[in-house]
Order: C-alpha cells, then structure tokens, then sequence
C-alpha cells in the first residue's frame, strides 16, 4: 500500500510539473501529503488553488484552519469575507466569519454574521451563545431582554441545557429579576452533587473561563439555596478567592 501511494505521489508531482494550474492535480498532490506536507507549503497550494478555483469550499475550510491555528486573525477575516461572498448560503463561513470578527473584538461586525447563520441553520446552538458574548460586549439597552431571549431559544431545544439555564439565571440576576434568578438557581442546585454535568459547566463556563464577577454571583446564588452543601461551599470560596476577598474565600473554605 505504502509503494502504490509513493508511485501515485510522484505521478502527481509529475502531473502539477506538466500542468502546475490543474485544481485537481495540486488537490490530489494534497490528499496524498496527508500529514506529511508542510503547513507553509500547504498553505501556498491553497491559496494556488483557492485563485484558480474561488468555488473550492473545502479549500476555504482548510486554509482558514491554518491561519486560525497560527493565530493570523487578519488573513483568516479576509478570507472568511471572501467565503461568504461565493457561499452566502453557508452557514459555516458565516459562522466561522463571526467567529473571527468575535476574536478581534469586532462585536458589531460579529452580530450579523452570528444573526445570518442562525437564519440560515436555525437549530444550531453554538451561534446564540456567541450572540451573548457580542450582547454582554456591546452592551445595548435591551441587552437583558436579547440575551434572555436567546437562551430561551436554546431551552426550547434542550430544556436541560445547563450552560443556558445558568445564563439565564445569571442574566436575571443581573437585571434586576431577583426573584426570577433565585427560583432558577434554587431549582439548579439540588442537582449539584446529582449531576456532574452541571457542576463541570459551573466551573468551566465562569471560574475556568475567568468570569469572576459572575463565578461569584452563580456560585453564591446556587449555595444559597444549599446552604449546607460542601461542593457549592469549596467553589463559592474559589470564586471569591479569584476576586481577591480573602475574607469570604476563608469563611467558605
């Protein structure tokens, strides 16, 4: 097998030699590297092809996978503009654009495109939760009522969906909804030391993600309503231990 790819390696070579703007040579050149082929030298093939072929969508994807994975935000922007201009009707390079947009802290920009490719994949979660960061950015005057809105979107999917009942939760108590947020944790808590899940999403969505103002307000909001429980006792002391109030963090411990 290894033989007949070496021999199947070198007829490609042989065939970009002859005709160096063949897609589908530079392609299959491509296919048969696999891993073996340096990130530099992919990365010119790609471009090569993506000039001779703007269609190639699988081009697309992979170029802009190398310049997310070396961290060049501004190339990986420019291509994703690119994308969404020959495949308006694709969720992902919409997606991945208001991904890009998030990362260089362009929130105005990130809206829309999260907004295209929820209308264009209306049943994908990840994208609403993206819209919460750019809300929670931007700050509007209706951000309570957008960022409530999307999570409520995301529980008609998945009504136990702990990363959106937390937000939410989280977002009530924030503007102001008391009560509401207090029934939410209060309903969340119990499930501490029952259901793993829901703990592992505490943690990584507030103290390992450095949300500190909010780790403590989760935390201390859940063991409100389990005053006894250890679990929620350690955390809420971490959370505060994050904040630099030693004072709480002791008292907890």
């Amino acid at each position: 097998v290894q033989g007949n790819k070496g021999k199947a390696l070198k007829l490609a070579e042989k065939l970009i030699e002859d005709n160096p703007d063949n897609v589908d040579s530079l392609l299959l050149f491509v296919q048969l590297k696999n891993d073996d082929i340096d990130r530099i030298q992919l990365e010119s093939i790609l471009k090569k092809v993506l000039a001779l072929d703007p269609k190639n969508r699988e081009s697309f994807l992979r170029l802009g996978q190398i310049y997310i994975d070396k961290d060049d935000k501004a190339q990986a922007l420019d291509l994703f503009n690119d994308m969404v201009v020959q495949f308006p009707d694709y969720y992902v390079a919409w997606y991945y654009l208001g991904e890009t947009h998030l990362f260089l802290g362009n929130f105005s920009e990130a809206e829309p495109a999260f907004i295209k490719t929820i209308e264009l994949e209306p049943d994908l979660l990840e994208p609403r939760f993206q819209l919460v960061t750019v809300y929670e950015a931007l700050n509007p005057k209706d951000k309570h009522l957008k960022i409530n809105t999307l999570y409520d979107q995301v529980l008609e999917q998945e009504p136990d969906n702990y990363r959106a009942l937390l937000g939410k939760a989280l977002n009530h108590f924030q503007a102001g909804n008391r009560k509401q947020a207090e029934k939410l944790f209060a309903t969340l808590a119990p499930d501490i030391d029952k259901e793993s899940k829901l703990l592992m999403t505490a943690v990584d969505t507030y103290l390992t993600a450095e949300k500190k103002a909010e780790a403590v307000i989760v935390f201390s909001q859940l063991l409100k309503a389990a005053p006894e429980n250890s679990t929620l006792n350690y955390f809420t002391a971490v959370a505060y231990q994050s904040l630099k109030d030693f004072d709480k963090a002791i008292a907890h411990y």
